[in-house]
């Protein structure tokens, strides 16, 4: 049976059926037994997901025949077929407790520039930054960008991430990795002893992996493909470490010319008096020159 990856793509699936949820995975609950996941099935809530009709309207964007939402009694309305685009752009008292679950304003063809971006921001969301508590999700609780500062905790949905925006530099942009069934993987922001891959989400975006924890429990995740890589990344003691180590090895380099001595590598032994300058150098804000 199929599984979606977001809540508004199993209730448009499904509109007379109720939606569930199962480790980020959705669809209804007899698709869910059937997937071979195993977790905690619960009743997912478009709440959770979804931007209601009150923050939509609110960010000044309206419905287009085509777009489709979740009406106050759970209903599923596409507009231009079930309702026409005058009426369903009409506010009403009920638009906090109704959702939209595919609308064309909201489709992710906004492009940023780097410069946008305020520092921390992992997400964007009806022209506002915010700030996932959680940056691996697209919704839940995060800070909010509001006037040049981050503002308290607020619950978000339908977030779109930044890296997906910004506009990038075709030159730096690295080929698609094409991972295969049985492919060991790392993932960015992960701790996992091991990851395989097993396969990719209907969307193409996500991929589902088995994971290994430290004390050798076994059980399946999801991942965003983007954040699959093929080497382990450093962890930040390895990373400090190398930073160490280039500041360490550029000093000796530069006390190297300055006495006139053959050029030195941090992991051969150096003079006493060149190690002794070298720490002193680190200690006042030496770093290694660009």
């Amino acid at each position: 049976m199929t599984t979606y990856n977001t809540y508004a793509e199993a209730k448009i699936a499904n509109p007379l059926k109720e939606t569930y949820e199962l480790d980020g995975l959705f669809g209804t609950k007899e698709e869910l037994i059937d997937c071979g996941v195993v977790g905690f099935i619960y009743e997912s809530r478009p709440a959770d997901h979804c931007t209601s009709l009150e923050a939509f309207f609110d960010a000044g964007h309206k419905f287009e025949d085509g777009d489709i939402y979740l009406n106050k009694n759970g209903i599923v309305k596409i507009v231009g077929k079930d309702i026409g685009d005058v009426y369903a752009n009409i506010r009403t008292e009920f638009d906090s407790v109704c959702f939209v679950l595919s609308a064309k304003a909201l489709e992710g063809n906004l492009e940023l520039s780097a410069e946008d971006v305020p520092e921390g921001a992992t997400h964007y969301c009806d022209g506002t930054f915010v700030m996932m508590n959680d940056s691996s999700n697209d919704y839940g609780w995060c800070k909010v960008w509001f006037e040049g500062k981050w503002h308290k905790n607020a619950p978000i949905a339908n977030c779109i991430r930044i890296e997906e925006l910004v506009k990038k530099d075709s030159a730096k942009e690295t080929e698609q990795i094409e991972w295969k069934n049985g492919d060991i993987v790392y993932a960015k922001r992960c701790s996992y002893d091991e990851i395989t891959f097993i396969g990719i989400g209907k969307n193409k975006a996500m991929a589902i992996c088995e994971c290994i924890t430290e004390d050798g429990a076994v059980f399946f995740d999801k991942f965003w493909v983007s954040d699959l890589i093929k080497e382990k990344p450093e962890t930040p003691e390895q990373k400090k470490e190398c930073e160490l180590n280039a500041i360490f090895k550029a000093a000796i380099n530069d006390i190297a010319k300055i006495k006139n001595v053959k050029d030195c590598n941090v992991n051969i032994d150096a003079s006493f008096e060149i190690m002794t300058t070298v720490k002193a150098m680190i200690e006042v804000g030496y770093r290694k020159p660009e």
